[in-house]
């Protein structure tokens, strides 16, 4: 590349700077990169309370964060008109001692019913819904309402890692973490299901086995009325997150049962160290106090509706960090080579097939290929360093993305 210097100065700098800026011109200009939009900032401040949840009702976005005086709130956009609102203080959480455990799970039924869960670390369950249809200020406290909430002893049920979603027919799940009473040992996932004709919730011990902990979920429903979840387990829980476990879990909410990845039906609760569990991560190592293998996995399905999972993973204890997916073929789960560094331990990437694509999230970028191996991503970098905290597929191509402080839209070009 040469520049004809017998210009005159003004034009020469003008030629240098737009091939300067060719030259240097992020993935993200390149044809068929995903768009990202920013939408709308819902939290001004910068401090970091905990981690935030969002939910998408038609054409409505909610957002569930906690605020820099340790309250959460709810914040409302307009996909169609832009439009914003915010309720102000609703909910008191535990940010002010345990941000780090201060998660938000939102999600709204099938009625518009706004169902809010918000600090807690083994606690009982703190549960908030709105009092009419799409209400962000008017709340109701019905946590005595949830099954279980007065048991005690061994079967005390206190809590921890929500994650919440609406089924296609406007039923609510969500999937979270029990602790065990008084030891390292046996912590469970309990699904509990919010069943819109009844209004009522009921709940499922759907994965535990006793000597190892069901540790962290994720939860995705589809379009036939199932729902996939994916869990990370360790064998004891003290400090860091050893795990070294991944397993899936499929329930046909139509026919009421559950189902491994192969279609087999299995008895609840799922056991990691089964024979036939079919775990997406069996384990490099034995079990051990403090040997960590994984992070906590995300979910999504493929066009034909197989399950891809993605997690990152560490050969050296924790030393390094990288990006994998784990693929269902139909007959054997398929695992990727890194498909990318990732700068932390704590660091867990969301995924989503939209777009016909593989599209991870890290780090205020999207990464998105045709294959998954991702071995010529299409990047788009829209605000660096940012932690993306959640994701939802709007339409067949278009992704609802938030961070720390943000809405964004993320559009993906039609596939070729």
């Amino acid at each position: 590349m040469t520049i004809d210097f017998s210009l005159s100065t003004g034009i020469r700098r003008a030629v240098f700077l737009a091939l300067l800026t060719l030259m240097i011109a992020p993935l993200s200009c390149r044809a068929g990169s995903p768009l990202v939009e920013k939408l709308a900032v819902f939290k001004q401040e910068k401090a970091w309370k905990g981690p935030a949840s969002c939910a998408v009702h038609g054409d409505t976005v909610y957002v569930l964060y906690t605020a820099d005086n340790n309250m959460g709130r709810v914040f409302r956009y307009d996909l169609g008109t832009g439009e914003s609102a915010s309720s102000g203080d609703r909910f008191p959480t535990i940010a002010e001692d345990d941000r780090s455990h201060n998660d938000a799970a939102i999600a709204v039924d099938g009625d518009g019913y706004i169902h809010v869960f918000i600090g807690m670390h083994n606690h009982r369950m703190k549960y908030f819904r709105s009092a009419t249809p799409g209400s962000i200020t008017d709340f109701e406290d019905c946590s005595h309402e949830l099954p279980g909430y007065f048991d005690a002893g061994v079967n005390i049920k206190r809590y921890t890692y929500p994650r919440i979603c609406t089924a296609v027919n406007g039923d609510i799940y969500m999937v979270l973490r029990r602790t065990a009473l008084r030891t390292q040992h046996d912590e469970k996932q309990d699904l509990y299901h919010w069943d819109l004709k009844s209004r009522r919730w009921n709940v499922t011990t759907v994965k535990a086995q006793k000597g190892h902990n069901a540790y962290m979920s994720h939860i995705l429903p589809d379009a036939n009325h199932n729902i996939h979840i994916v869990t990370a387990w360790s064998w004891y829980h003290d400090g860091g997150n050893t795990f070294q476990r991944g397993s899936y879990l499929k329930y046909d909410a139509d026919a009421h049962t559950y189902h491994l990845v192969n279609g087999d039906e299995i008895l609840l609760p799922l056991a990691v160290d089964s024979p036939d569990a079919m775990l997406f991560y069996k384990g490099d190592h034995p079990w051990e106090k403090e040997t960590a293998e994984i992070q906590t996995p995300r979910v999504a399905l493929d066009r034909e509706g197989a399950p891809v999972v993605a997690y990152t993973h560490t050969p050296d204890n924790g030393e390094s960090w990288n990006f994998r997916l784990a693929v269902w073929n139909g007959t054997e789960w398929l695992h990727t080579q890194p498909a990318l560094q990732v700068p932390y331990e704590y660091e867990r990437p969301e995924i989503t097939t939209t777009g016909g694509r593989y599209n991870i999230y890290i780090n205020g970028k999207v990464l998105s290929s045709r294959d998954p191996a991702f071995k010529s991503p299409e990047t788009t970098i829209w605000e660096s360093g940012t932690t993306v905290e959640a994701v939802h597929p709007y339409d067949g191509q278009t992704d609802i993305v938030m961070d720390r402080q943000a809405i964004y839209k993320v559009s993906f070009p039609e596939s070729p």
